[in-house]
């Protein structure tokens, strides 16, 4: 009679991203600039861990095998293809006008799965499995006012829309610099803005091993029957800053 035990575990750990980018500027005339900017990344991250187990018993002179072999795996891979134009225009001394749109595609892939596998059964779990593309378009307008040698204003207004969402959104902006002296100066911002990119984390965790990005679609299931039940889940962010 006797028995061996053996167990071994491990963790890998890849992750990594590559960006590529193309910009373009066309002088159209000494008051008129066109950017173009097109750019291709990929974000991956995989953590996986693996416990495995294997126990040999001989009794009487028979032998039993008991595996047991447990594997947490999360996949979270984001493509993003963005387009941006612009068009810079310098209408006098004290005014510069700009203009410009925006597209932007992502497609993602967010997996969380649990397996647990023993010799005769093989056991797997996927509490997350999503792949879906969403697309943001946004176009805007701003206007640089050189008020006077210290005090310089900026306001714009920027339309964005979400493609899994049925509303295009609003987004003013205002910005005021002055100039102290040469070496100081005093600048306040405000503006309303809008991000569709979110983490699956839980906010109010203390410690986090890793980041799942995903976008918004379990949100949006909830934002469209509220919507349907005649209630606005619409919730305005506005962000100021002084320096």
């Amino acid at each position: 009679e006797g028995g061996t035990t053996e167990s071994k575990f491990g963790v890998d750990w890849p992750w990594g991203n590559h960006t590529n980018g193309l910009t373009w500027r066309w002088i159209i005339s000494p008051n008129i600039v066109a950017k173009t900017f097109l750019a291709s990344s990929r974000y991956r991250f995989d953590f996986d861990f693996l416990f495995d187990s294997k126990e040999t018993y001989i009794y009487n002179d028979s032998t039993i095998h008991n595996d047991l072999a447990f594997n947490v795996g999360y996949r979270d891979i984001i493509k993003d293809r963005t387009l941006e134009t612009e068009i810079i225009w310098k209408a006098n001394d004290r005014h510069t006008i700009t203009g410009g749109f925006q597209r932007k595609d992502i497609n993602f892939d967010l997996v969380m799965e649990y397996r647990i596998t023993t010799l005769d059964t093989s056991l797997s779990i996927k509490p997350l499995d999503m792949k879906d593309r969403t697309r943001e378009l946004a176009a805007y307008v701003q206007d640089k006012w050189d008020i006077s040698d210290k005090i310089k204003f900026q306001g714009g207004l920027r339309f964005a829309h979400y493609n899994l969402h049925d509303k295009v959104y609003v987004e003013p902006r205002i910005g005021m610099k002055y100039n102290i002296s040469n070496e100081m100066s005093f600048k306040i911002n405000w503006g309303r803005y809008h991000q569709f990119l979110i983490t699956a984390n839980d906010p109010d965790e203390n410690f986090r091993l890793i980041d799942l990005w995903m976008v918004t679609v379990i949100l949006t299931h909830w934002y469209r029957s509220r919507r349907r039940a005649g209630q606005s889940p619409q919730r305005k962010v506005w962000i100021s800053s002084v320096q």
